[in-house]
């Protein structure tokens, strides 16, 4: 499992010259430091909502696999044989599954950043002087968590041949960024405030 290994084994395998892991599961370790940052402001400040921040945590922590898992599907895909047109027809169908799966993972992403903004959002306000650089920090990782999961769907999105599909997904993403973007914003009104 990538998110068991230790720090610089992990800069080690993603600096290597292999397809995975990549930048979704970059980002995804992004947003579980974003989280665990929010979940130890919480925890000093002995309020908010830490329970929901650290459940966030550890989903990102999963995402870190699910999406190499995700894009060594798409890879298997494209390596099956392309010979007879029956073989053709199984292989293009495969990518297109593995390429929804693809988009689908770094989708789920952006969503969670989302809710993990909203809640240091909604716990900004208790936030103590101290902890704003901290509380910030968190925010700004997860919104640049989100911001390389949204490459991420973008380059799947490209594969898939079902507009209707790919129009899903899009709107999706576009509406989880949105919920993104305002939820930093809320949590920066309240770091300036704090004169972070």
């Amino acid at each position: 499992m990538l998110r068991d290994l230790r720090i610089g084994e992990f800069l080690d395998r993603l600096a290597a010259k292999t397809p995975t892991p990549g930048g979704g599961s970059a980002g995804a370790l992004a947003g579980a430091v974003g989280s665990a940052l929010g979940v130890m402001a919480t925890r000093f400040s002995g309020a908010g909502p830490e329970a929901d921040l650290e459940a966030l945590r550890r989903e990102f922590a999963e995402l870190i696999d699910r999406d190499s898992e995700a894009y060594s599907r798409f890879d298997a895909a494209l390596k099956l044989p392309k010979g007879s047109d029956a073989e053709k027809k199984a292989r293009s169908a495969a990518m297109q599954e593995a390429a929804v799966g693809a988009a689908r993972v770094p989708l789920e992403g952006i969503g969670r950043c989302g809710r993990a903004l909203d809640l240091l959002a909604a716990f900004a306000p208790q936030c103590t002087k101290h902890l704003a650089s901290d509380l910030a920090s968190g925010a700004i990782l997860l919104q640049a968590a989100a911001r390389v999961m949204v490459q991420n769907v973008v380059i799947n999105l490209g594969s898939i041949r079902d507009p209707k599909t790919a129009d899903s997904l899009r709107s999706h993403m576009n509406a989880a960024m949105r919920a993104v973007d305002a939820g930093y914003a809320g949590v920066m009104a309240h770091v300036d405030k704090l004169g972070g």
